[in-house]
């Protein structure tokens, strides 16, 4: 005799209560793009880890136009879009509670987890462990090398470009005769031209998080520096 299995049984709720979670999932998401739309330059660069550039490009549109404009409610709905694709629950809950926290306070979002590692950090550098400083020492020097494969992409998209505008130039001085050859390397140029930056920008990395510790733990040594310097004012 078969077992009867209770996992294969789907839960079966009432229309009106999916409505109402739904309606209720609705009003929160929406409260948190107005939040978004009124938070600081400052307090949105904090959040770019947690929802993306193309998010916050769309909620700074959307800050810009007037709250009585019909643009400004499809932008939010665009923003809203673009959070229910990118965010799961945990990230859901986290913008929530920043977008709160915003509302009280000037200070920028911080995420707990960068928070909790920067802190162990500090101890483990202030303790002298040499497996806190080969970590630290390890995320510093990502950061650094991401950094100049930023300016190595940029730099290899201006030789580009420079190179499409010389190959352009050359082309309008040769002859009649030659002008279908010129289309064509005009044409290979250009391809070159965009396939340089391209291939680069899909190979840079983003350490957005790691850059986040560092600049945490830079935050947390300068604070405990301050400390040292008043005790010793007092003494």
């Amino acid at each position: 005799m078969a077992m009867y299995n209770f996992a294969d049984v789907e839960p079966k709720f009432s229309g009106r209560r999916n409505r109402a979670l739904m309606k209720k999932e609705e009003r929160q998401l929406g409260e948190a793009v107005d939040g978004l739309a009124h938070m600081t330059e400052k307090q949105l660069k904090a959040l770019s880890p947690l929802v993306g550039e193309q998010v916050l490009d769309a909620v700074r549109i959307a800050a810009k136009l007037p709250r009585s404009n019909q643009g400004r409610k499809r932008q939010e709905g665009l923003v809203a879009k673009l959070l229910r694709d990118r965010l799961d629950d945990d990230a859901m809950a986290q913008l929530f509670a920043a977008v709160e926290a915003a509302k009280t306070s000037s200070a920028s979002y911080q995420d707990p987890r960068i928070a909790t590692q920067a802190a162990t950090w500090k101890e483990g550098l202030l303790a002298g462990e040499q497996g806190v400083m080969e970590e630290v020492l390890a995320v510093i020097t990502r950061v650094a090398a991401a950094a100049r494969s930023g300016d190595a992409a940029a730099d290899g998209q201006e030789e580009d470009e420079d190179q499409e505008e010389a190959g352009t130039s050359g082309s309008e001085d040769d002859n009649d005769d030659q002008e279908a050859g010129d289309a064509e390397n005009d044409s290979q140029h250009q391809t070159v031209g965009s396939a340089g930056p391209a291939q680069a920008s899909t190979q840079l990395p983003e350490p957005q998080r790691l850059r986040m510790l560092v600049r945490q733990l830079q935050t947390l040594q300068a604070e405990d520096q301050k400390e040292k310097e008043a005790a010793a004012a007092v003494a």
